[in-house]
């Protein structure tokens, strides 16, 4: 390979050991096509991790984006509503209005985009399992690969518990960026509902949700109020 290995020892001290090969400079690969870039995105998020991990994302995908509490705060020109956290002073109604008025002010030629369900976020597994226990959630969306408590074991003991104390069963769909050939059957065999890879499709997301919202209680209609996440 045309390199060469080198030693130095030292009786009491120890050895150093180096070695040298010559490698060209690889190309760098053409950047993969984005859907967001050129977009300009409004995130709506009352936490402020999740909103500054999220706004990271989007500006490394090619969007432009501005984040905001206030759902009123619109962008001129085409607009994708991201990420919506509903609170107690946000409705859904008030998020679809604001949006309505912005639509007919340019036109109706607004790109708006929604996936608004009220939902809570947690540090890590050991997190979601206590909080699961304290509220009567529709549905846990969660990563494999977390810290104090993993995925695949938040979702066996839920359904061990569900299956010993309720009765209920929570839908668990999988968020993971592990691509590896056979982890969709681990996830099934852990008791989850669904496994979706990351990064994953704004509509995808929202397809799958409504699938196994629908599932367990029927058709959410447009307009009513969403249970939690």
């Amino acid at each position: 390979m045309g390199g060469n290995i080198q030693v130095s020892s030292q009786v009491g001290v120890g050895s150093t050991f180096t070695v040298r090969l010559p490698f060209s400079a690889m190309p760098r690969p053409e950047p993969l096509p984005s859907k967001v870039a050129g977009l300009k995105v409004l995130a709506i998020c009352a936490n402020p991790q999740f909103l500054q991990d999220l706004e990271t994302q989007l500006q490394h995908a090619g969007a432009t984006v501005v984040t905001a509490a206030d759902p009123t705060t619109l962008l001129d020109g085409d607009v994708c509503v991201w990420a919506v956290e509903l609170d107690k002073k946000t409705t859904l109604e008030e998020i679809r209005t604001a949006v309505r008025i912005h639509e007919s002010a340019h036109g109706g030629h607004a790109h708006t985009k929604f996936i608004m369900y009220a939902h809570e976020i947690v540090a890590d597994g050991l997190a979601a399992l206590e909080r699961w226990r304290s509220h009567n959630y529709a549905m846990l969306i969660t990563d494999l690969h977390m810290p104090r408590m993993d995925g695949f074991e938040l979702a066996t003991v839920i359904r061990t518990e569900e299956e010993s104390c309720s009765g209920k069963h929570t839908p668990i769909i999988a968020l993971t960026a592990n691509v590896v050939k056979g982890v969709d059957t681990l996830c099934l065999k852990a008791g989850m509902d669904d496994c979706l890879s990351k990064p994953v499709l704004l509509s995808e997301l929202k397809s799958r949700i409504e699938r196994w919202m629908t599932t367990q209680s029927g058709p959410t209609a447009a307009g009513v109020s969403t249970p939690t996440l």
